[in-house]
């Protein structure tokens, strides 16, 4: 049902951000992005509709990443460790440029990940009739 309602293809990540909203500043991390927005994980959830700034940096980026988004749904029951607490936030305002580096980075991740797979070594047969 959740996939309908998505406009975009998301990634999972593992990244650090800071998030301000007007009440306070408080650290989350990001476990999905898209072209959309991203799903942070955080114990601190804001009520829907909440605007908030974010702050993200990117491994190996000089500078961060800010945008403002708002919160679209929240997560406040974390049933299992695949579910954990957070917010979905739907950017409103990011530039084009961070846009564009979230997803170079994206796409990095994907062809190392690719790379890795392609030459990961096979386990040796435990079959005594394959010897």
């Amino acid at each position: 049902m959740e996939s309908q309602r998505r406009n975009y293809q998301r990634f999972q990540v593992d990244l650090e951000l800071t998030l301000q909203s007007e009440s306070n500043i408080w650290m989350g991390h990001v476990e999905n992005v898209s072209d959309g927005g991203v799903f942070i994980v955080s114990k601190e959830l804001k009520p829907i509709g909440t605007e908030v700034e974010i702050t993200l940096k990117l491994p190996g980026a000089m500078l961060p990443i800010w945008a403002v988004g708002i919160v679209c749904w929240i997560r406040d029951s974390g049933g299992s460790v695949d579910a954990p607490l957070g917010m979905g936030i739907q950017f409103r305002l990011i530039a084009d440029d961070a846009l564009r580096r979230i997803r170079d980075y994206v796409r990095e991740r994907q062809s190392a990940n690719a790379a890795a797979v392609q030459h990961a070594v096979p386990w040796a047969s435990t079959d005594p009739k394959k010897s």
